[in-house]
């Protein structure tokens, strides 16, 4: 760069110095803000991103105990298969066995056991969590929003906050959530007692209580949820389950269950398309 003068020199350098002063406490101020917001959500582990999965039915319990209702033993599901579930299993009460078992004759007689997808409506918790295609975690200070492909549905987990006095009953009820360690673990209460837990037909009712611990696991590459299922009316005891959803994603689709809603075998039509029975204005 060059001057003039001298005089213009001078006043360039005291300029300059005013601003860098200026520059240098904004900086500061900057730095200074930026280390406190890593510090405060130091630790936070970072589940943001695109996962998916392409299973309809649940794991076996990571950490053991009682599993889910799965297949019939020595019948197992596959394809566009009948769905019979092992309306044995110790975890269910009497009436709620009777109810998965006439659901199984039901489809071995060659019905169907429409499940919510099926009559489009919201999967709940934790009947989302055998939805396949893909998922994304989007992370803030205060919320985290699971957004899932299908059908546009959304799940809002509210941090560090206790549950409402009072709230409405909802098909995905009321997340909160904090973080443990490096898990995000989410509390839901609330669900409407329509909801189904599993594919083959457990009904819910409103005391259904669900716990999810989100982990990463291999690296990052796997995210890992764990989660136990409590519900005093339909079960004699709490059973867990683990799903597994694999990082990145196929193409984002849309996916209107309404629009397709009819049976792949049959071709019969569910429900048809919705129609509203009066104007919204």
């Amino acid at each position: 760069m060059f001057f003039s003068s001298p005089g213009e020199l001078r006043h360039w350098r005291g300029a300059y110095g005013a601003y860098g002063a200026i520059t240098a406490s904004l900086l500061l101020i900057v730095g200074t803000a930026a280390a406190q917001s890593s510090e405060e959500h130091a630790g936070t582990p970072d589940l943001s991103g695109f996962f998916r999965h392409n299973t309809s039915v649940y794991s076996p319990p990571a950490q053991g105990g009682p599993g889910p209702v799965g297949d019939m033993p020595g019948y197992e599901h596959g394809g566009s298969d009948p769905w019979v579930g092992d309306h044995s299993n110790p975890i269910l009460k009497e009436h709620t066995a009777a109810e998965i078992k006439r659901l199984s004759e039901l489809e071995l007689a060659g019905g169907v056991n429409l499940a919510s997808f099926q009559l489009c409506r919201h999967l709940g918790v934790p009947l989302i969590l055998t939805q396949r295609e893909n998922i994304q975690l989007l992370q803030t200070p205060d919320q985290v929003t699971i957004i899932y492909q299908r059908d546009h549905q959304i799940r809002k987990v509210y941090l560090n906050v206790p549950h409402s006095a009072n709230f409405e009953p909802g098909w995905y009820g009321e997340s909160v959530g904090h973080y443990e360690g490096d898990t995000l673990v989410v509390d839901t209460i609330g669900q409407v007692a329509e909801s189904r837990v599993d594919r083959y037909g457990s009904f819910s009712s409103e005391d259904l209580h669900v716990v999810e611990r989100y982990h990463l696991a291999e690296d990052g590459e796997v995210l890992q949820v764990d989660f136990t299922v409590t519900d005093p009316n339909q079960l004699t005891m709490p059973w867990g389950a683990t799903q597994y959803y694999r990082r990145g994603a196929t193409p984002w689709e849309e996916v209107v269950c309404a629009e397709n809603n009819r049976d792949a075998r049959t071709g019969v039509e569910y429900d048809g398309v919705p129609l509203a029975t009066h104007s919204d204005f």
